[in-house]
C-alpha cells in the first residue's frame, strides 16, 4: 500500500509532525524524502526522512546499514510515540515500513548506561540492528528480544525471545556466511534492572568500572532457528562492539573496555580497546597503536577485510588515525595535533581509505587514503549535525558506504531530532 506523505516546505517541524498522515501501516511505502546538493562539495544529496523523533540507521560498523547492491539501507524510526523498522530506496527514496510498531523508543542499551535516562522506555528499536545483506534480511533488537524480518517478503520471527534482565546487548554482527547473528551481553544496571523508574544511586560506570563486576559475552544466534550459545566469555571487560571480519568469519574485532572508565576512555590508555578475537580457537591479537595513548575510540574492518581502521586521543594531544592488519602489524598511523573534534572511522566500499565524521573537523566527511605517507585528504561532504541535538547516539553521525562506495549514509541531528541524509559518492 502506497501512502501520501509529501513534505510541507517552511514549515516549522511542530507542524509537519501534527500535520502528517496517519502512521503508516507495515508493508506501506511513502516518500517524504528532499533532494538537494551538498553545500560545500555539491554532490548529490537526499535527505531520506523528515518526520518523527528519531531516525537512525546502524552505527558505522563496515556492511551493517546497505543491502549487497547498495538499493536498500535500513534504518529505525520513533513515530507518534512508538517505533519500527524501514527500509528505503536508495535511488527514489521511498520508505517501506518492515515491522509493526512497537511500544516504545529508545533501548535498554540507553536506560542502563545513561543511568536511567532515555528517549523512551527501553523497549523501542535504534541503531542495534544489522541487515543480512545477500540474503536481503535485517536482524535488529527490539528489549530483549532479537529479531527478524525479510525485506521483500516482511515475513517476520524471533529469533530470541528474551536475553534475561541480568544483562544489556550491545550491536548484532552477521557472520560473512550469513549463517548467525553475534551478540555481544554485558552487565545491566542493578538498580534499574530491579527498578526502571527509580532515579539509581550510582552511575553504571561506578557500579560495573568502580566496581570490577563487569564482563563480556559473545553469544551466537542462528537465523535459521535453533538455540542461541555462548562462543566466547571475559570477566573484567565490558564490550558493546563485535562486528565480523567481512570475509573471514572467523575473525571478530572486540572492544575490551576496561575498569574504570569502560567505554569512556578503560584503563586511561594504558592498554589498547580493540583486539582481534578468534573465534576458532579464542586468541587474541592486540591491535597496539604507535600512540602511548592506546585506548581507541572506535573502529572498523575494511571493506576487504585486510585490515583495521582505527583512531583514538594522542597521549600529547589532538588526534591518531590508523590502520593495521589482522596480525597487528601496522600500516600507517597518523598524528593531527591539532584535532580534537569528535567522530568515527569507517570503511569506503572499494577504496584504501578511512570515512571519517569527524575527528578532524567538526562537521565534515572526510576520506582518508591509508596507503601512503604522508595521507591523502578528500572533502566528502558536510554533515552539518549536532551531536548534543538528542541524547546518546541519535544524533551521532554513523557514517558508511555501501559495498561499492557508491552511496553514503549519514544522521544529522538538529532541534531536538534525527535524520538519515543520503550521499551520492
Amino acid at each position: 500500500r502506497r501512502v501520501n506523505c509529501e513534505v510541507e516546505k517552511n514549515k516549522p517541524q511542530e507542524i509537519l509532525m501534527s500535520a502528517a498522515p496517519a502512521i503508516p501501516r507495515k508493508g506501506d511505502t511513502w516518500n517524504e524524502s528532499e533532494l538537494g546538493t551538498d553545500p560545500v562539495t555539491l554532490r548529490p544529496l537526499r535527505r531520506l526522512t523528515s518526520r518523527g523523533l528519531y531516525n537512525q540507521t546502524p552505527n558505522y560498523h563496515t556492511g551493517s546499514g546497505f543491502t549487497h547492491d547498495g538499493r536498500g539501507l535500513v534504518f529505525a524510526t520513533a513515530r507518534g510515540g512508538g517505533s519500527a523498522m524501514c527500509k528505503a530506496d536508495t535511488e527514489t527514496g521511498d520508505i517501506t515500513l518492515l515491522t509493526d510498531w512497537f511500544p516504545g523508543q529508545g533501548c535498554l542499551d540507553e536506560l542502563h548506561k545513561m543511568n536511567g535516562n532515555c528517549v523512551g522506555n527501553g523497549m523501542g528499536v535504534t541503531m542495534l540492528a544489522s541487515v543480512v545483506p545477500k540474503r536481503g534480511e535485517l536482524v535488529f533488537v527490539q528489549g530483549r528480544s532479537i529479531r527478524w524480518v525479510n525485506l521483500e517478503t516482511l515475513e517476520e520471527k524471533v529469533l530470541w525471545e528474551d536475553f534475561g534482565a541480568d544483562w544489556i546487548c550491545g550491536m548484532p554482527s552477521i557472520d560473512p556466511e550469513e549463517s548467525y547473528v553475534l551478540l555481544p551481553l554485558m552487565p545491566a544496571h542493578p538498580e534499574i534492572k530491579a527498578d526502571p523508574a527509580r532515579k539509581p544511586s550510582k552511575t553504571y560506570l561506578e557500579h560495573h568500572g568502580g566496581g570490577g563486576t563487569v564482563e563480556l559475552r559473545l553469544m551466537a544466534i542462528p537465523l535459521e532457528g535453533g538455540a542461541p550459545r555462548e562462543v566466547y566469555a571475559e570477566k573484567g571487560v565490558g564490550c558493546a562492539h563485535c562486528p565480523h571480519n567481512p570475509v573471514d568469519g572467523n575473525l571478530v574485532l572486540l572492544d575490551r573496555d576496561r575498569p574504570p572508565l569502560l567505554w569512556c576512555g578503560g584503563d586511561q590508555g594504558e592498554n589498547s580497546r580493540v583486539w582481534v578475537l578468534s573465534l576458532r580457537d579464542g586468541q587474541l591479537t592486540e591491535i597496539r597503536p604507535r600512540n602511548a595513548q592506546r585506548f581507541q575510540v572506535h573502529a572498523a574492518w575494511s571493506w576487504d577485510g585486510k585490515a583495521v581502521l582505527y583512531h583514538g586521543t594522542a597521549a600529547e594531544g589532538g588526534t591518531y588515525i590508523g590502520a593495521a592488519r589482522p596480525d597487528g602489524t601496522l600500516i600507517n598511523e597518523y598524528l593531527f595535533p591539532g584535532a580534537v573534534h569528535y567522530g568515527h572511522v569507517a570503511a569506503i566500499g572499494g577504496r584504501s581509505a578511512v570515512l571519517l565524521d569527524g575527528n578532524l573537523t567538526s562537521d565534515m566527511l572526510l576520506a582518508l587514503d591509508y596507503d601512503r605517507d604522508p595521507p591523502r585528504l578528500e572533502w566528502l561532504g558536510r554533515h552539518g549535525s549536532n551531536k548534543n541535538a538528542m541524547p546518546w547516539q541519535y544524533a551521532h553521525v554513523h557514517a558508511q558506504t555501501d559495498p561499492s562506495g557508491r552511496f553514503l549514509s549519514y544522521n544529522r541531528g538538529r532541534d531536538g531530532r534525527a535524520d538519515v541524509y543520503l550521499l551520492r559518492l
